[in-house]
């Protein structure tokens, strides 16, 4: 009895904290970027239903319950590899790609069976859930006749953009198997985001002529926008999951609460510059913004979702098949960073200026898994998900001037393949995950094609954005996991 105590009390309690988080907000990626390495995610994560193994903590904690005994997991991603094309990233005719390679350890679980109560299973884990690096530099030299249009002038606009993010989930998971076919578990878990951030864009123009005329003097006309942003963030995030089995069907439902913040902060840097500049042959005034502050109010949430999810097991070669479906809910929009706000009274906040926006709309991620047996020491299981891009923003009211993040949303598809080795108590997974990322009509990051003197944007030796950039991603992942049973 004080064991069934104790979990109303965690039931209790998750729920009471989850109640006094303030709004729901979004990450700032794609949802289901996710990949533990693991047979749930070469089934595509469609295991809400059963077969979350070592991953239940996340997907749902009512599977922590399917432990055997005592088990031990080590999974490791062997390498990404991605490869990124930005069509007129830079204006029309002017693309930009790149190649990113990584190689980083992904997920650590043990678990084990509550002594004389076999019934309740726990669950410890560490785990990185996203991990993205960007990086990007191009420079575009071109002649042009338009500060001073009577002259021969050079034009050279350059653009660098590197992204750092990481985030990495731990904490403790608890089931309880309330009968044969009822499973309800908790999930606790701390998230620690970091995000590394620069933005740097540059435009210079130069008279091309050595020998100008007496009545002009040389003149070095320049536009430049600098962001450099250095943030982390730890949040608590909250899961409560069930499970009901029946002969040869089970079902499940897990609901992700949103976070509550424990601590973190910002610091930005951020500059624009327009100088030397003339319009309609009149000098236009020199602009010069700059501010930089530390420990800003900073945090990327997670919204509240449910996922539903079905197994299937009985076919004749296909030994079982999965279904799961995710609702995330949509959030208004939001400072991510808050210029005007600081973690502390003894630090001096800024203005707007160093604010930074970020929204999500309400979207739905479906997923598919097959298993087949080979033999009972061989199995062979392929995945497909959804990945939908999820970012919105408000530019009216208090956000018409709040900056955003520049990158690019992307909706992307995932293709999973790989094989299970059972030998005793070991099991051994290698697998490979191909992704494509396709997104049309997005606005260019600067135009640099169509060059103009516009006085109604940030840049004002920059032409005015277009919608016309088109991105296309391949990623492939090799991965490898190990569980040892006792």
């Amino acid at each position: 009895m004080q064991i069934n105590k104790t979990i109303k009390i965690l039931f209790f309690l998750l729920i009471l904290i989850q109640g006094c988080t303030d709004r729901l907000l979004a990450q700032p990626n794609n949802y289901w970027t996710v990949s533990f390495n693991s047979e749930a995610s070469l089934l595509a994560g469609a295991v809400i239903g059963g077969n979350s193994g070592i991953t239940s903590i996340y997907y749902n904690p009512a599977g922590i319950v399917e432990v055997q005994d005592k088990m031990l997991a080590l999974n490791a991603n062997l390498f990404n590899l991605s490869k990124t094309y930005y069509k007129n990233a830079l204006g029309t005719g002017n693309d930009l790609d790149y190649l990113n390679f990584t190689v980083k350890p992904r997920f650590i679980s043990y678990q084990y069976k509550a002594p004389k109560r076999e019934n309740i299973v726990f669950q410890f884990a560490l785990f990185n859930r996203n991990n993205i690096k960007v990086s990007m530099y191009d420079q575009i030299t071109q002649d042009v006749r338009l500060v001073r249009p009577e002259i021969n002038e050079i034009y050279t606009g350059y653009f660098d953009f590197s992204k750092n993010y990481m985030d990495t989930w731990g904490g403790f998971g608890m089931a309880y198997k309330i009968s044969n076919k009822f499973t309800v578990g908790i999930s606790s878990l701390v998230s620690y985001k970091d995000l590394k951030y620069l933005k740097n864009i540059g435009i210079y123009i130069n008279p091309l002529e050595k020998n100008l005329p007496d009545s002009i003097s040389y003149y070095n006309s320049n536009s430049s926008d600098y962001e450099r942003i250095s943030m982390y963030d730890v949040r608590f995030v909250g899961k409560l999951g069930f499970r009901l089995k029946m002969n040869k069907i089970s079902y499940g439902l897990n609901f992700t609460f949103p976070s509550l913040k424990l601590f973190g902060s910002a610091n930005v840097t951020r500059s624009i510059t327009n100088t030397q500049i003339r319009y309609e042959n009149n000098p236009v005034e020199d602009v010069f913004l700059n501010e930089s502050a530390t420990h800003l109010k900073s945090g990327f949430k997670e919204p509240f979702s449910v996922a539903f999810g079905i197994k299937y097991t009985g076919f004749d070669k296909l030994e079982s098949s999965y279904f799961t479906i995710e609702y995330f809910h949509k959030i208004d929009t939001y400072k991510a960073i808050d210029g005007t706000e600081t973690i502390s009274k003894k630090y001096e906040p800024a203005n707007d200026f160093l604010s930074f926006k970020h929204g999500a709309k309400s979207i739905l991620n479906i997923a598919i898994g097959l298993q087949f047996m080979q033999s009972e020491k061989i199995e062979w299981l392929y995945g497909f998900k959804t990945n939908f891009n999820p970012y919105k923003v408000s530019s009216e009211n208090i956000f018409q001037y709040v900056n955003e993040f520049s990158f690019s949303p992307s909706d992307y598809y995932h293709l999973s393949v790989g094989s299970k080795f059972n030998y005793k108590k070991l099991s051994l997974i290698v697998g490979v995950e191909y992704t494509l990322g396709i997104s049309k009509n997005i606005s260019e990051f600067v135009n640099f094609a169509e060059p103009d003197v516009n006085l109604n944007q940030t840049l004002f030796l920059a032409g005015t954005l277009n919608k016309n950039m088109t991105l296309r991603t391949n990623l492939l992942g090799l991965y490898l996991g190990v569980t040892l049973g006792n």
